[in-house]
Order: C-alpha cells, then sequence, then structure tokens
C-alpha cells in the first residue's frame, strides 16, 4: 500500500485510533530502499501521529514491515477493539 492510499482510507476514521502492526504496537517508521518500514515498540502512536508523518514522505512511497525477515508490503487495515490494526 501507498502513502497516499493509506491517507485516503484513513482520513475519516477517529485521529486518536493506537496503530499496531499485527498484535504489536507500531511506533517507528524507518525509511529504506523498498519504502516506509513500519516497527513496533512499546508505546502505540495514535493515527495523527502516524499521519503527520507519512506527510513528510512522497505519496507514491510504499508502506512495508518485516515478518521474521521477508519484508511484507501493507495491504490492508482492520480496526478492532478501539484499535487500528496495520496487516
Amino acid at each position: 500500500m501507498e502513502i497516499q492510499d493509506f491517507l485516503q482510507i484513513t482520513a475519516d476514521f477517529k485521529p486518536d485510533l493506537p496503530l499496531y502492526l499485527k498484535d504489536k504496537p507500531l511506533g517507528l517508521l524507518r525509511q529504506n530502499e523498498l519504502g516506509l518500514v513500519c516497527l513496533t515498540t512499546k508505546k502505540p502512536m495514535t493515527l495523527t501521529e502516524l499521519t503527520v508523518k507519512l506527510r513528510q514522505y512522497s505519496p507514491k512511497t510504499k508502506l512495508l514491515y518485516f515478518l521474521q525477515t521477508k519484508p511484507r508490503y501493507v495491504f490492508g487495515i482492520t480496526i478492532k477493539n478501539d484499535k487500528l490494526i496495520i496487516t
């Protein structure tokens, strides 16, 4: 998923939703040659915090995470128990 798609999909969501990557809190972003990597931390950032950070990058930048050592591109989101879960 590209940043522009994520921002469009989440535009009407509650801004204070905490973000999770699968079942772990999402709290950091790092750019690499593949795109913008979502990283877990102890405390999740909110949708508003993520939106502010994403606007610093090109809208065409792809979002991804690593599952074990393999890169996986973000392909969807779910809201469950007042959490925004990135998959």
